[in-house]
């Protein structure tokens, strides 16, 4: 039955919202679902909606204008492309985007993560999304124990706690998940490790053996290793028959026949301050081996172990000076002072170990330096001292107790000059009162009086004057003023200024000429009726004079004659103007003749017909055009070997037909050349073959001798004989800086990359527990040859590379991206160069180790970097081994790829002997955990 309200009782209730309205009500009430009058989003966000076009997306808007919350295509499910906003409707613009990316496909099966159910969805742009429901705002849990994931009142149980399964390759068990019901969780996934998931639980495969049990494979020793899952894998040991023993296998050892040097086993001791170990060596004896000197660390060995000799006590602190000490340990646990603080840079003092303050003032005071004003303020350490304020100096202020006051000029409204500049009374930007500049009264030709400028009048109104030859008159300014204004310039039309005008000053008598230097010049009126010299005719130019004002020829020669000038003719002309001078006719020399009498005339050298010789050049008499004798060069007779000899060539024969006879290294032949005489002619070059010239025939200078070899720098020298039977030096250039050459032949490291079975070593010697720029000498365990060098001590550096021979003096961290690279160290092997750092407190397992793996004559020496991390990455991490193989001298470099966290830094990989030039470079950027591993094999 509904329940109906009387009409009257609505009409009531009405009235009296109204009549309180009328009452007391100003403006609507928010929160009624009606934006009225008065109401705003920013008023009352319940009833209004933001305002759109505003450039600001807020409420319920997706976007407003550039504004599109941080949002992208990809965000909405688009490919790539532009996101933009509808202005009209401040909702996403998808048309600049890609279509749908899809994150699963309709049907995908719903999944729980937690209480929140994810489903496969469509969005408002039909792209499907994984989309989240949290169960929980409907006070339900998510349940996917009935096998399909959906929000339900309570969970379903999916199996039974403390039960394992295989799915595929993962062992999952059945665990209490967040919804509080039991399900199927992945515990681990067999398959990387190199095991077989089998009734939920990761075994062995068939062909793994039993870990740390030995047999023997012939007389080679051979031992199951743990690999890095666990199981176990044959690696190949001692060569038992290499030292004369021999491989027992019940027992799985190499049997010996010798006599120990100490015992029993692990016995330990000390020679001086290095501890000893009696350990079994590869003979199966017992003898002392060598272990750590105490004495470099400062320790002392006792009992076959260092002890320290503590400087001070836990927590105790000292000064030095000015520096605080603290008692700290070392690496090896001895106390010992490190320095602390500098307490002078900070203004501080030094006592019992602790910097103390040594305050100048109280906070909140304030005192003046002479015209500045200070503060006291509190440093980082909380000691006060005086800080210095602003300079009242600049503002026209005094300092007074911390403070800057003003000292005032002047009076308000009050006025003054100073000099022709006046002044008035203005407060400044503080309230002090001071004299500001107005105008300067001078320039306009004014005086400053009283603080105002006058005029100081120069002349009376319309009067003239002269100024030099300028024309003055008396003008008026825009200040009232009256001063004399330059006219006209009477110079500039040849006048003078007389009385205040330009009257004319004469240079000449009417119609009168003259000369000025080569120009004539007559005297005419100007424009203002001034009589001046007006400049006509040059008469240089004609080659005449200037005389009286007329050009006037000046002849130099008369009609017909000629002359000689050297050995140019000379004829008498005559120009426009009817002068008469000397034109040059013909060069004489041009022609071989000479000049005579104004005439060229033949100068003959010889007789015609008769000739003669010039050096080796034959020279014949012979006539020119001009009829003039002279010789003429015809054959050079030493281009046919000949002689010049009475004007002709002839031979001049240097041998006998057939003979021979060397030139150095060349047989020469006596041979009748082209022209018929006899020449010693080149043949043979007996160097070409490697022989030399002896008696006029090439006989073998041997350089070697069969099967010598040498090097020759970078170059490989093999000794070969020649199909003339002689031996001698064939190079063969190594190719740097990848080979070099030792022995006479060229050497370098062959490079094979391959995925190693990556070991971590855990005995041998610690070298750091967290450390950052060190390098660290080792004595090699045996003899190691590299780039045909051969070592008995190493250098370990924390930055990544292991060195050899002498000290290198440096911790390089600065990697570099070529090599070789210039600079310590020389000699070197980088496993992953860069600037690296052992630090125990991020990776609680850092270590820096190296350790003689096997037995003479192949044993490993390796140098393991574990869990090192980069200086400016601290969530870095890798671990790798260089491992030196005796015997062989081969170079491994193994990287533990499956223990190694994301590296934004690069590194270097490769080998080098900057000392020659010599490198291999595999990598100058590498990031993160390299992709294989890597050997090199010498030759």
């Amino acid at each position: 039955m509904q329940f109906k309200v009387p009409r009257i009782l609505i009409l009531g209730i009405l009235l009296l919202s109204m009549l309180s309205c009328a009452k007391g009500r100003t403006k609507a009430p928010c929160g009624d679902g009606v934006c009225e009058a008065g109401e705003t989003w920013e008023t009352c966000g319940a009833d209004c909606l933001p305002p759109c076009g505003d450039g600001v997306a807020q409420g319920p808007e997706d976007c407003d204008g550039t504004d599109l919350r941080g949002a992208t295509c990809a965000d909405l499910g688009l490919g790539e492309g532009t996101l933009s906003c509808a202005l009209s409707v401040c909702a996403f613009d998808v048309s600049g985007c890609g279509p749908c990316v899809d994150e699963c496909a309709s049907g995908d099966p719903a999944s729980c993560e937690g209480d929140t159910l994810i489903e496969c969805r469509q969005n408002a742009y039909t792209c499907w999304r994984l989309t989240p429901t949290d169960c929980a705002d409907t006070m339900q849990v998510c349940d996917d124990g009935t096998g399909t994931a959906r929000c339900a009142d309570t969970c379903s149980d999916a199996c039974t706690e403390g039960e394992a399964r295989c799915a595929e390759t993962v062992r999952q068990v059945c665990a209490t998940a967040e919804n509080g019901c039991l399900r199927w969780t992945d515990a681990e996934d067999c398959e990387p490790a190199g095991r077989l998931c089998e009734d939920g639980v990761c075994e062995c495969p068939p062909e793994a053996c039993p870990v740390d049990t030995s047999a023997c494979d012939g007389g080679v020793l051979s031992h199951c290793v743990a690999q890095t899952n666990g199981c176990g894998a044959w690696e190949a040991g001692d060569d038992c028959g290499a030292i004369g023993w021999l491989c027992d296998a019940p027992t799985g050892t190499c049997v010996p026949d010798c006599t120990s040097g100490c015992g029993p086993e692990n016995t330990v001791g000390c020679d001086g301050s290095v501890t000893r170990t009696c350990r079994m060596q590869t003979t199966g004896c017992l003898q002392w081996e060598t272990g750590e000197d105490c004495a470099p660390s400062g320790r002392t060995c006792s009992a076959g172990a260092c002890l320290c000799t503590h400087q001070c006590e836990e927590l105790q602190g000292q000064c030095v000076g000015t520096v605080t000490e603290t008692c700290a340990a070392d690496e090896y646990g001895c106390r010992h002072w490190e320095p602390g603080e500098d307490c002078a840079p900070s203004g501080r003092t030094c006592t019992g170990g602790v910097c103390l303050c040594n305050d100048q003032c109280t906070a909140g005071t304030g005192q003046c330096t002479g015209t500045i004003a200070e503060g006291c303020a509190t440093d980082a350490w909380g000691c006060t001292y005086w800080v210095a304020g602003l300079d009242c100096a600049p503002s026209g202020r005094v300092c007074v107790s911390g403070a800057c006051t003003c000292v005032h000029e002047c009076a308000a409204g009050t006025s003054q000059c100073s000099g022709t500049v006046t002044q008035n009374c203005v407060e400044d930007a503080f309230g002090c009162r001071k004299w500001v500049n107005g105008t300067d009264c001078a320039p306009s030709g004014r005086t400053c009086i009283g603080g105002a400028c006058t005029c100081n009048h120069q002349c009376a109104t319309g009067t003239t004057q002269c100024s030099g030859n300028t024309v003055q008159t008396c003008t008026t300014d825009a200040y009232g003023c009256r001063y004399w204004v330059n006219g006209t310039n009477c110079a500039s039309s040849g006048r003078v200024c007389a009385d205040g005008a330009c009257a004319c000053n004469h240079q000449c008598e009417t119609g009168t000429t003259q000369c000025s230097g080569t120009w004539t010049q007559t005297c005419s009126n100007d424009l203002y009726g001034c009589r001046i010299w007006v400049t006509n005719e040059d008469c240089a130019p004609s080659g005449r004079l200037c005389v009286g004002g007329v050009c006037t020829c000046n002849n130099t020669c008369s009609s017909g004659q000629r002359q000689c000038s050297g050995n140019l003719t000379q004829t008498c002309s005559s120009n426009a103007f009817g002068c008469w001078f000397w034109v040059n006719g013909e060069d004489c020399s041009a022609t071989g003749r000479l000049c005579s009498g104004g005439n060229c005339v033949c100068n003959d050298q010889c007789a015609s017909g008769s000739s003669q010789c010039s050096g080796t050049f034959t020279q014949n008499c012979a006539a020119n055009t001009y009829g003039c004798y002279s010789w003429v060069t015809g054959i050079d007779c030493a281009s046919q070997g000949k002689i010049c000899a009475g004007g002709t060539c002839v031979c001049d024969d240097q041998c006998v037909s057939g003979a021979t006879r060397c030139s150095g290294n060349t047989v020469q032949t006596c041979t009748t050349n082209v022209y018929g005489c006899l020449r010693w002619t080149d043949t043979t070059n007996c160097a070409d073959t490697g022989r030399t010239c002896n008696g006029g025939t090439c006989v073998c200078t041997s350089q070697c001798s069969s099967g010598q070899a040498q090097c020759s720098g970078s170059t490989s020298q093999i000794c070969m004989q020649s199909g003339d039977g002689c031996w001698y030096w064939v190079d063969d250039l190594c190719a740097t800086p990848l080979e070099y050459c030792g022995g006479g032949y060229c050497h370098g490291y062959t490079r094979t990359d391959f995925t190693g079975s990556y070991s971590s070593i855990t005995g041998g010697t610690l070298l750091t527990y967290s450390d950052d720029e060190s390098t660290y000498a080792i004595t090699l365990p045996f003899t190691f040859t590299y780039w045909g060098t051969a070592y008995t001590t190493a250098h370990a550096s924390v930055n990544g590379w292991l060195s050899f021979g002498s000290n290198p003096g440096t911790a390089n961290y600065s990697n570099s991206t070529t090599l070789p690279a210039s600079g310590a160290p020389n000699a070197a092997i980088y496993g992953y160069w860069d600037d690296l750092l052992f630090n125990d407190w991020n990776w609680w397992d850092a270590q820096f180790r190296w350790q003689t793996l096997g037995s003479a004559p192949n044993r490993i020496f390796v140098v393991q970097w574990r869990d090192f991390q980069h200086y400016n990455y601290s969530s870095s991490r890798g671990s790798f081994q260089i491992r030196l193989y005796e015997t062989t001298n081969v170079i491994e470099l193994l990287y533990h790829r499956s223990n190694w966290a994301t590296t934004s830094f690069t590194a270097t990989i490769g080998i080098e002997d900057d000392a020659r030039g010599l490198a291999m470079l595999v990598n100058g950027n590498v990031t993160g955990a390299p992709g294989s591993d890597y050997r090199f094999t010498p030759y």
